[in-house]
């Protein structure tokens, strides 16, 4: 029997994750980045009512809007409460992957791995990664491998329907989900709670129901609510065109890579080095128990041959992306800690002599904090937002000033609130607003709906977008005139809309909107900003116009 302690109280993982939402609290005074936006708009529209797709657009798979169903509802009174969510899936998060480990016999390394992922969240990704479908699904995967972790059809099904939650928010993560569920007991007459395993068969049967279960619910509600076809459209049609853009570019696409992934490394690297040496010590059974079954029956060697090819997959999946934002990353982030986390009580177990499993679990912990310290503090792209949040949640810095902090291409979100602040309070209260360009933030600070399902513009504009899509905005336009129309400047994003130039060349693309806005609408300067060009709605065109 090995020395180190195998099982993990309840209210021990409750701590720990008790913790990580209190270190992570100064993110819910982040500013909604541009996804974050989009998906609070969508939450909030299924809210009222609206069918996602075919009343509101966006490429997502539909669990998204689903979860965003409460953060949405308070969008327009708090634009950042897309924080709520993540805090939540962090918190999930933390204790599934503490129990995990234990669950595999190391409750040293789950404490360390808790650590490690609590890290990872709040740091490694920057505020524009906040509530991402990658993070929402990073508990799923965890409470799935936990809920496998035991020979029971019941067990397995559960783990099939929350791998089947977690493919309606991020697909590209069922790679990892299938390579780690296996890791079952090996076959025997009992377990120590004193029943007999379920054959395999019946539980890969189990999980693929549960599995289908949430898929079957989430095409039968599209289907019944008309949206399918269009979530089709969106989701696999217009994404398939998205995805070779950045394969028809391979120079710019592996250069994107290059940097991202630097950048994930230089965050990142003393994690992998305890990764290799928890790998490593393990291997060579350094510390006993290494090759032995836990309770589980699954041997520490096993799982980590399993995180590693999971590891590997994940990197596969966001290269089969075609895409590099930095929060694709987080695929990495769940056999990265778990990983890390063996290394750490590894290691822990070298340095404090005879194992004792608290001065062990001790020591583990310590090396996880000095590895998150050493690599994420230095160099993290979460690190400044954080740290502006602590003080301005401290009283040391004011609303204005804090949103400066958070920019994109160029602008500040200070910029953005103030000018949609101005925009709302000089035009009728009941009109909708329209922004052109890809910051659907604005319509959060201002308060305003937007006319039609679109909420930013890019997708009309796209060189594979069907006609029918802008004939359909110019007659929203007519049901319901925005009383204003906000240009931004200075946004090109041909990466994504797959033409150059800013949101105004992009509106020079679409005359027919074009014309209408020089028509029926006027430069306002003292409602704009350097990013943004405030046009207000005139009764008839002027003279000459």
């Amino acid at each position: 029997m090995s020395p180190h302690r195998s099982s993990l109280p309840c209210s021990s993982s409750l701590l720990m994750a008790m913790a990580a939402v209190l270190a992570g609290s100064p993110l819910l005074l982040y500013p909604p980045g541009r996804d974050q936006s989009v998906f609070l708009l969508a939450g909030r529209a299924l809210s009222r009512g609206v069918m996602p797709y075919t009343g509101f657009w966006d490429i997502k798979p539909p669990g998204l809007f689903v979860a965003y169903l409460l953060p949405g509802s308070l969008a327009f009174a708090w634009p950042g409460a897309a924080a709520l969510l993540d805090l939540a899936a962090l918190a999930v998060a933390v204790m599934a992957a503490a129990r995990l480990l234990a669950l595999w016999g190391d409750a040293a390394a789950g404490a360390a791995a808790a650590v490690i992922l609590t890290g990872l969240w709040i740091f490694a990704g920057d505020w524009w990664d906040l509530g991402q479908g990658e993070r929402l699904a990073v508990p799923l995967l965890l409470l799935a491998l936990l809920a496998a972790g035991r020979p029971r059809t019941w067990r397995w099904a559960t783990a099939g329907f929350l791998i089947g939650l977690m493919a309606l928010l991020k697909t590209s993560f069922l790679p990892l989900a299938l390579v780690l569920l296996p890791l079952r007991p090996p076959r025997r007459a009992s377990d120590p709670g004193g029943d007999t395993p379920a054959p395999a068969g019946r539980l890969l049967l189990a999980a693929a129901l549960g599995l289908a279960a949430p898929l079957a619910f989430a095409l039968s509600g599209l289907l019944a609510g008309g949206a399918l076809a269009a979530a089709f459209e969106a989701t696999v049609s217009f994404t398939g065109h998205y995805t070779r853009l950045a394969w028809e570019r391979p120079g710019v696409l592996f250069h994107t890579a290059g940097i991202t992934g630097l950048a994930f490394l230089r965050t990142t690297w003393p994690l992998w080095i305890l990764a290799m040496a928890g790998w490593g010590l393990t291997w060579n059974r350094r510390f006993p128990g290494a090759g032995q079954p836990c309770r589980t029956g699954v041997t520490m060697v096993r799982g980590l041959w399993s995180l590693a090819l999971a590891l590997a997959l994940a990197m596969a999946s966001i290269l089969a992306q075609g895409k590099f934002f930095p929060y694709h990353w987080i695929a990495i982030w769940p056999p990265l800690a778990l990983l890390a986390g063996v290394g750490a009580a590894a290691l822990g177990r070298l340095v404090v002599a005879r194992m004792r499993p608290a001065a062990a679990t001790v020591a583990a912990l310590l090396i996880a904090v000095a590895a998150i310290t050493t690599g994420l503090l230095g160099a993290a792209p979460g690190w400044p937002g954080w740290h502006a949040s602590l003080i301005r949640a401290a009283g040391g810095m004011d609303s204005a000033a804090h949103l400066a902090r958070f920019r994109v291409q160029g602008m500040g979100y200070d910029e953005l609130a103030a000018t949609a602040r101005r925009v709302a309070a000089a035009t009728p209260a009941h009109e909708p607003l329209l922004m052109w360009g890809f910051e659907p933030a604005f319509y959060l600070y201002a308060q305003r709906p937007f006319p039609g399902r679109f909420p930013f513009a890019y997708p009309l504009v796209t060189p594979w977008a069907p006609p029918a899509w802008r004939q359909e905005f110019l007659a929203a336009v007519d049901a319901t005139p925005p009383a204003a129309i906000v240009v931004r400047r200075s946004d090109p994003i041909p990466w994504v809309a797959g033409i150059p130039g800013d949101a105004a060349a992009r509106l020079r693309r679409f005359p027919l909107m074009n014309e209408r806005l020089h028509r029926e609408y006027l430069p306002r300067p003292d409602l704009s900003s350097p990013h943004l060009q405030v046009w207000v709605r005139v009764a008839a065109p002027p003279a000459g116009r």
